[in-house]
């Protein structure tokens, strides 16, 4: 009794810090692709520009206080916000829960935050900024190797195959494929290894094909138009990352032995 009281309060200690990071993400991602401080000034509403107190940056919880509207001006807020808070706390729960070991966790909780900022660039901007993917290959490479995530056998395979698929397909579908896509997928593999890297981006591309053909049915997105694909990535990732082992293995299984 006293164990499952401990994993609740750490759980939740964890879900708090989360969404704390995950609400400061946000703040790098609505500013860094315009070049503009992540510092300074504090956090604002870009409506009425009134710096927002304390009470109002609380995690979900301002939001719903607030009813999603600035105190001043009765400006929506956008919901992005708590669900990106949401989504933090949540990743950095289920990695406290189901990675084993702190210097492990403490890598994920790192990577989560890297990937939630670049979702929320390609949606906002429609960007993946160098800036983070860049310097991103070397910091999770370093920090992959040391604590034994990846040996440095995987965590390079997993830079080269990832990265250099989506380079030949950025190049072979015309820059509809992006290039940023490309040097995020490096990181992936970095993180993830080749084959959770090359799941991920299955399960990436099955998302964003069923989202597209819905909008499409719906005719909610208009021919040629482009599709942030950073949300579906980042779905594959975590599908990969949680659920990748029972996968494979299903595919395995199922495909691979069917026949024998």
């Amino acid at each position: 009794m006293g164990g499952e009281c401990l994993l609740t309060l750490v759980s939740l200690l964890v879900f708090a810090y989360g969404s704390v990071f995950a609400s400061f993400g946000s703040v790098v991602a609505s500013r860094l692709p315009q070049k503009q401080s992540i510092v300074s000034p504090r956090s604002y509403c870009p409506n009425c520009k009134r710096s927002l107190n304390f009470f109002e940056l609380i995690p979900i919880v301002s939001w719903l206080g607030l009813r999603g509207k600035c105190r001043s001006c009765s400006t929506p807020i956008s919901i992005r916000h708590p669900a990106f808070e949401l989504l933090g706390g949540c990743l950095w729960v289920a990695t406290y829960l189901y990675v084993p070991g702190w210097p492990q966790r403490a890598v994920f909780a790192v990577f989560w935050l890297f990937l939630l900022v670049l979702v929320e660039t390609d949606i906002l901007y429609m960007k993946v900024p160098n800036v983070l993917t860049y310097p991103g290959v070397l910091i999770f490479f370093i920090l992959t190797v040391l604590t034994g995530i990846q040996s440095v056998k995987m965590a390079l395979i997993g830079f080269v195959v990832n990265f250099g698929l989506l380079f030949f397909l950025s190049i072979g579908t015309r820059g509809k494929m992006g290039m940023g896509d490309a040097k995020l997928y490096g990181v992936i593999g970095v993180v993830l290894g080749p084959w959770a890297g090359l799941l991920s981006l299955v399960v990436a591309a099955f998302s964003g094909s069923v989202v597209g053909l819905t909008l499409r049915a719906f005719k909610l997105l208009k021919k040629r138009q482009y599709v942030p694909f950073v949300p579906h990535i980042a779905i594959g990732v975590i599908v990969s990352v949680f659920f990748g082992s029972q996968l494979l293995n299903w595919y395995i299984q199922l495909v691979l032995y069917r026949g024998y």
